[in-house]
C-alpha cells in the first residue's frame, strides 16, 4: 500500500517536470536577483545573533544564497530581518557605511536600515515563498491528482 502511494507520487513528479521547468527557472532567477540585491544592501552589516560571521551573512554570493534559502524555509526569518534592521542602540555599536572607504575605516561594523530590511525580506517572502512556491506545490498536487485518476480508471 505505501509503495503504491510512493510510486504514484514519483510518477506525478516525473510527469510534471516538463510543465514546471519554466517555473523552476523563474524561481532560480528570483532567488539569484534577491541574492545580489541582498549582497548590495547588507554586505557591511555587523554580525549579530542570526546574521553571523560563520554561515549566514550577505558577505559573498554563496552565503547570501544560503541565507535566503533559509529565510524562504522559515528558519528564524524574524531574527534575520531584525538583525538586518539593527541600528545604533545602547548595547549595539555600529557605523553607517556607504562606501568602501567607510568599510576600510570601520571594518565589518555596519548598521542596518529598517526600511530596506523590511522591504527586502517581506517582498522576497511574498514573491518567492507565497506566490511562486505555492504555484509549484499546486502544480505538483494537480499532477498527482491526474496520475491518481488515470490509475483508478485502469
Amino acid at each position: 500500500m505505501e509503495l503504491e502511494i510512493i510510486r504514484k507520487l514519483l510518477n506525478s513528479l516525473i510527469s510534471i517536470l516538463p510543465q514546471t521547468s519554466n517555473l523552476m527557472i523563474i524561481l532560480l532567477c528570483i532567488l539569484f536577483i534577491y541574492t545580489i540585491i541582498g549582497m548590495e544592501l547588507f554586505a557591511y552589516l555587523k554580525t549579530n545573533a542570526e546574521l553571523n560571521s560563520y554561515d549566514q551573512n550577505y558577505w559573498n554570493f554563496e552565503n547570501a544564497l544560503w541565507s535566503l534559502i533559509k529565510f524562504s524555509l522559515m528558519e528564524a526569518p524574524i531574527d534575520q530581518m531584525s538583525d538586518a534592521a539593527q541600528t545604533v542602540g545602547p548595547n549595539f555599536v555600529c557605523y553607517d557605511i556607504f562606501s568602501y572607504e567607510d568599510f576600510q575605516t570601520y571594518g565589518q561594523m555596519g548598521c542596518g536600515n529598517q526600511v530596506e530590511s523590511y522591504l527586502f525580506f517581506l517582498s522576497f517572502h511574498i514573491i518567492y515563498s507565497l506566490i511562486l512556491m505555492s504555484t509549484m506545490i499546486a502544480l505538483i498536487f494537480d499532477a498527482y491528482d491526474e496520475v491518481r485518476t488515470e490509475e483508478e480508471a485502469m
